[in-house]
C-alpha cells in the first residue's frame, strides 16, 4: 500500500544539495539518514537529475515547446529503487525533478506503473493543474496524485492479507470525513477494535484505509484528513462510496 509521496525539485542546474523538497503525509528526509535524498537522485536511472543524464527528456521538451498545444511536461519511465528500508518508485519530469512514491516493503511498485504514469500525465498535461512554480499548486498536485494512486491500490490491488473474502460477500466503502481533530481516526479504531482512548492519536495529515471483515462482507473505511488544505479533495475520495459519514 502506498504510504508517502514526494517531489524533489532542483533550485538551480548545478547544485544537487540545494533542492526544494515536498512530501506528504510525512517528511522523507529523516534526521538519522540525511543523505537519503541524494541516494534517491543517484539511484534513479544512475542519476536522472544529474547533468547529461536526462538529455532525451530535455530535448523532447525543447522540441515540444515550439509546438502549439503540446504537452508542457515530459514524463519519463518509473524506476523502482530499494534504499535501506525504503521501497521507492520514482519518475522523472522534464529531466529536472523527481516525483517518488514510497510503498510498504512487500508491495510490488510495478503493479502501479500504468496508473502512476497515466494520472501524472492527466494532471500535468490534460488538466494542467500544476506549473511547479507555486507551492500551494505543488502540494495540491501531490495530494491529488497520492489519493488517486492510493484509491487504485485500495480498491484494485490491496488484498488485505488478514481478511478472508467470500464470493457472495459485499464490499462496502465508507468515506469518513470532517474538520481536523474531531476524532475520525479514533472512530475508525473503535469500529475496528472496539477500543477507545482519549488523545490516542496525534492529529496528522495522514490519509488511511482500514479493512474490517464482517459476516456479510468486507467493510473498507476511508479516513480522510480534515485540514483546510485537503477539504477540496474530499469529493475525490468519496467517489463510489456506499456510506458517507461526516463527523463533527
Amino acid at each position: 500500500m502506498l504510504s508517502k509521496i514526494f517531489l524533489l525539485k532542483r533550485k538551480n542546474s548545478h547544485d544537487l544539495t540545494n533542492l526544494d523538497i515536498y512530501s506528504y503525509p510525512e517528511d522523507i528526509d529523516k534526521k538519522d539518514n540525511k543523505d537519503i535524498v541524494l541516494k534517491i537522485i543517484h539511484g534513479h536511472d544512475q542519476g536522472s537529475l544529474e547533468d547529461n543524464c536526462c538529455e532525451d527528456l530535455k530535448s523532447e521538451r525543447k522540441a515540444n515547446s515550439t509546438q502549439d498545444g503540446s504537452n508542457p511536461f515530459i514524463i519519463g519511465n518509473p524506476v523502482s529503487q530499494l534504499i535501506g528500508n525504503q521501497n521507492l518508485y520514482t519518475i522523472c519530469i522534464n529531466g529536472e525533478m523527481l516525483i517518488g512514491l514510497v510503498f510498504e516493503k512487500e508491495d510490488n511498485p510495478y503493479d502501479y506503473r500504468e496508473i502512476y504514469v497515466d494520472i501524472s500525465n492527466e494532471l500535468l498535461n490534460i488538466e494542467r493543474c500544476c506549473s511547479f512554480k507555486d507551492e500551494f499548486e505543488i502540494e495540491n498536485f501531490l495530494i491529488t496524485l497520492f489519493i488517486d494512486i492510493k484509491r487504485f491500490g485500495g480498491e484494485t490491488l490491496e488484498k488485505a492479507p488478514e481478511v478472508s473474502f467470500h464470493p457472495s460477500g459485499l464490499f462496502t466503502k465508507v468515506f469518513l470525513f470532517g474538520i481536523d481533530e474531531v476524532g475520525k481516526s479514533s472512530f475508525t479504531r473503535r469500529i475496528k477494535t472496539g477500543k477507545f482512548n482519549d488523545n490516542y492519536f496525534t492529529p496528522s495529515k495522514r490519509f488511511n484505509i482500514e479493512y474490517i471483515q464482517r459476516q456479510d462482507g468486507l467493510l473498507s473505511i476511508w479516513d480522510s484528513p480534515g485540514q483546510s488544505t485537503f477539504r477540496e479533495k474530499w469529493l475525490l475520495g468519496l467517489q463510489d462510496s456506499n456510506i458517507i459519514i461526516y463527523i463533527i
